[in-house]
């Protein structure tokens, strides 16, 4: 197939790009590098860990998730009598509460006490 005369300097020299064009690329470019720096992120941060004489953990409640923050004497006073709920009414959710307690105070180097 013959080209045109021409052809080849058309088609090598570069194209001259409109002020609008420069800048639909850029702000693809700009919202392109927030989601990336947001994926980042998120897939980087998690929740605290017990220790040092503080509790951070979630657990299951009957409402959803909770998260549980305590430091110093609270979570001292939360390892020494563990919360207590109404019986078989609350079944395993109760279980989930008193198990990663029983945990985080492990972890947070504080007394964990049974409850009766």
């Amino acid at each position: 197939m013959p080209f045109p005369p021409g052809h080849y300097q058309e088609v090598s020299t570069p194209r001259h790009r409109s002020r609008r064009e420069r800048w639909v690329i850029g702000l693809g470019g700009l919202l392109a590098a927030i989601l990336i720096a947001v994926t980042v992120v998120s897939l980087t941060s998690s929740d605290p860990k017990s220790g040092h004489g503080c509790l951070n953990f979630s657990y299951a409640m009957v409402m959803g998730g909770e998260r549980l923050h305590a430091c110093g004497g609270d979570a001292k006073k939360l390892c020494a009598a563990p919360p207590s709920f109404g019986g078989a009414r609350f079944g395993g959710l109760a279980n989930d509460l008193k198990a990663r307690l029983k945990t985080a105070c492990q972890d947070a180097g504080l007394p964990y006490a049974t409850s009766a």
